[in-house]
């Protein structure tokens, strides 16, 4: 029992309540509440649309202890003092606190910091308020407008996609921009191009330390291009007749300032850049380090940090690198991020004096990786820019032959002449970025305008354009976050369950799109077009917010979203079903397994005409191809027909020769096999697997002769082809995946498709419950 002197304080976990009760006296308790105690329920929708969406929320079956032992120290407690974290989650726990012990309002008390220090407690306790009714509405929306459309989304998705897949508002959008790369990437066609780099000196025969490299940049005035080989060696004979001369030199001291600090979405960023962390990991570090009171609150996306704070960080450069490291006035920088979230500060250390080199033996090796980034940003942010000398050389080449030919060459050289804020954040921070289309040089020897040159070489080299790039989980969070697509709360969950649903897996730290990744974000794309639409679920962000400010009702943005949404699932409810199960279309030379037909209906084209674009080596490429529903790549590089295959690829694998018709090739839950196109009137089955070779399509009737045993032993109605099991009917043993340990794509669920052939060839004869005629393989 609670003295009725002491005020009772509630948090969430137990080391932050450690941490804060190192700074209160007798007259606290500090108590945590384990997280969330009430939500939704897991196995109802727990929302009464006709009664304007209320919800129904229970208690956590973990919470149900938590509750009782709170609800006895908070009877006898003077008051409670609900100290969640400072945004719209933390002021949603507080309030179901209340309402899970009730509390009556007298007796219970809202307090927030942005950072677990001494004066940051000392300052709450003294500037207590009452809950905020708005934060905790906007909360309240986002819980039933997820669960309204994964809810209603996600069994569409069981019936006409796959079993076990599942819809979630931001999710599928992250899920639909890495389906949209990856098809950019399949449609993008390399264009050739060359560059010229000519080495001169200032003296004839000088050696490679006393030559510079210039770069080929108009030739006759216009600018240069040199698309093949051919015009390479033109120009190349050319340019080794040439005469060289310097048109002018060009200097200039080039500044970089630093980056702001840290928001959730740039820390996520740079620990995956440089540490190569994962966004979950990186967050559930910073929760540790928040939780013991060595960095300000973790989930945030604003760049400002208070006055106090930047005093601080100033004192600390200073005495780190000296007084000509610091700017003559504080820097102060303004949040850009789209709808920036209450009034948090930058994620910072609390105490800038406290060093990474001091705390090095009190965090375990990753916290303290963590702390180091944060701390060096910190420090970066509030420092003098980088400084570095420039200089560019013009260069003019006249090359006398049948006709006179003008050629203009550029060599640039940049120089640090000053750290500044690199000095602490090092030199990968992006300072001093060369120009692609200048030729590499780290110095250029004393020049002066007229001066007459000596062409060493010429050299020219080939280069193709490039494809846009795979998102990298980094990139994939800044893409999230400059779309106004999630909070700073959301990102690391989203891009953790879009992998653990077995949307796209990673492969070299990039995404790719699995079969089923392709199929679901399709399917969302035809028949739920806001739902996966970028500027649509950006404009729920917002209205999210008008909410959290006050200015929007809960139940009026869920009555306009819920009308259209709901008449869009009864209507994509009679869509056709889409199985995954593929074929080669005739002409196919990506090498990569397309699309199902079942599915194209619902794919539709891309844009009014396909076109991506790429830029290399400074230069921007366009090409424009129609994009299908083209499915996952299994590899980068085309692979030579299997077994049963013809000229056709991977969709024609000869006559079936029990009736003549062509042999498609079809996915099961055990992998990819090859079937009679005339099913089920014809029930000839040829395995891809392992030891699959043109002598087995004997084995393979002989197969479909004892599938009928086979379907009886499993309990398997041949007539309904459903299962019917007693209680003492084992279900088939899943397959093993030959090459498990060695894949990076999640393991709870993947597209069938994506099973290797060694996991077929392993595979019991029959299916598990639960699919149609059309998927079973015999």
């Amino acid at each position: 029992m609670v003295d009725r002197a002491v005020r009772l304080v509630v948090v969430e976990s137990p080391k932050k309540a450690r941490t804060i009760r190192g700074f209160l006296g007798a007259g606290y308790q500090v108590v945590a509440s384990m997280g969330h105690v009430r939500d939704l329920p897991p196995k109802a929708l727990g929302v009464d649309v006709a009664g304007d969406f209320a919800p129904e929320y229970v208690v956590l079956p973990r919470a149900q202890s938590t509750l009782t032992s709170l609800r006895k120290a908070a009877s006898g407690a003077e008051a409670v003092l609900l100290a969640t974290d400072p945004d719209r989650e933390g002021e949603a726990i507080a309030w179901h606190l209340a309402q899970a012990l009730r509390l009556p309002k007298s007796r219970y008390r809202r307090i927030t910091f942005h950072e677990i220090s001494r004066r940051a407690i000392q300052e709450a306790l003294a500037h207590p308020r009452d809950l905020d009714p708005h934060l905790i509405d906007a909360q309240q929306a986002r819980r039933v407008l997820d669960r309204l459309v994964g809810y209603q989304l996600s069994p569409l998705l069981w019936r006409k996609v796959q079993r076990g897949t599942s819809a979630g508002r931001v999710q599928s959008v992250a899920v639909r921009l890495v389906v949209d790369r990856e098809r950019e990437i399949l449609a993008f066609v390399p264009q050739e191009y060359w560059t010229i780099d000519v080495r001169l000196s200032t003296e004839p025969d000088a050696g490679e330390d006393e030559c510079f490299l210039a770069r080929l940049q108009e030739v006759d005035g216009k600018k240069a291009e040199v698309p093949n080989a051919e015009t390479a060696e033109r120009l190349k004979a050319q340019l080794e007749e040439a005469a060289y001369r310097v048109r002018e030199v060009v200097q200039k001291t080039v500044s970089r300032n630093p980056f702001p600090p840290f928001t959730t979405s740039t820390l996520q960023q740079a620990a995956g850049n440089r540490l190569r962390f994962p966004s979950k990991k990186t967050m559930t570090l910073a929760q540790e380090l928040y939780e013991a009171g060595l960095i300000t609150y973790m989930r945030t996306d604003s760049v400002a940090i208070s006055s106090a704070a930047i005093a601080q960080v100033r004192r600390q450069v200073e005495a780190e690198f000296g007084a000509d490291y610091l700017p003559p006035s504080p820097r102060r920088y303004a949040t850009r991020a789209k709808n920036a979230q209450e009034a948090h500060e930058a994620i910072r250390p609390v105490d800038p004096a406290k060093t990474p080199a001091a705390l090095r033996s009190s965090l375990s090796p990753d916290e303290w990786r963590v702390y180091e980034l944060i701390w060096k940003r910190t420090l970066a942010s509030q420092m003098a820019p980088a400084r570095y000398h420039q200089r560019t050389a013009f260069v003019d080449g006249v090359w006398a032959g049948e006709q006179v030919r003008r050629f203009l060459l550029r060599a640039t050289a940049s120089t640090l002449v000053f750290p500044g804020w690199l000095k602490v954040y090092g030199e990968d921070g992006g300072a001093g970025e060369r120009n692609e289309d200048d030729a590499p040089n780290d110095a250029l020897p004393d020049l002066d305008a007229g001066q007459v040159l000596y062409e060493e070489e010429v050299l020219p080299a080939q280069h193709f354009t490039q494809p846009p790039r795979r998102f990298t989980e980094p990139a994939l969070v800044k893409a999230l976050e400059d779309a106004g697509v999630g909070r700073p709360s959301t990102y690391a969950a989203v891009v953790s369950t879009i992998q653990d649903r077995g949307y796209v897996r990673l492969e070299q730290r990039h995404f790719l799109p699995t079969e089923l990744g392709f199929a679901a974000s399709d399917f969302l794309v035809t028949h739920f077009p806001d739902i996966v639409d970028l500027p649509f679920t950006a404009g729920m962000e917002d209205s999210l917010d008008e909410i959290a400010g006050g200015r929007l009702g809960w139940t009026e943005m869920l009555r306009t979203f819920y009308g259209p949404f709901s008449q869009t699932v009864s209507k994509a409810a009679g869509a056709p079903v889409s199985a995954l199960k593929q074929t080669e279309p005739p002409g196919s030379s990506t090498g990569l397994p397309p699309l199902s037909p079942s599915l194209s209906p619902l794919v539709g084209e891309r844009g009014s005409a396909g076109r991506t674009t790429s830029r290399t080596a400074g230069r921007s490429r366009t090409a424009k191809a129609a994009i299908s529903g083209t499915a996952a790549p299994r590899r980068r590089t085309p692979r030579p027909p299997s077994v049963g295959e013809g000229a056709g690829g991977r969709g024609d694998a000869g006559p079936c020769p029990q009736c003549g018709k062509p042999l498609v090739e079809r996915t099961s839950q055990y992998g990819p096999f090859f079937g009679c196109s005339g099913f089920p009137a014809c029930r000839y089955v040829l395995r891809t697997g392992a030891g699959a070779t043109s002598e087995t399509r004997p084995v393979a009737r002989a197969q479909r002769r004892r599938a009928p045993a086979a379907a009886t032993a499993a309990g398997l109605d041949l007539g309904t082809k459903r299962v019917v099991r007693s209680r003492n009917t084992p279900r088939p043993a899943p397959a093993k995946r030959a090459t498990a340990a060695k894949r990076s794509s999640p393991t709870r669920r993947s597209s069938p498709s994506l099973r290797s052939d060694a996991a077929w060839a392993d595979a019991p004869a029959v299916h598990d419950s639960g699919l149609s005629e059309s998927e079973l393989p015999f």
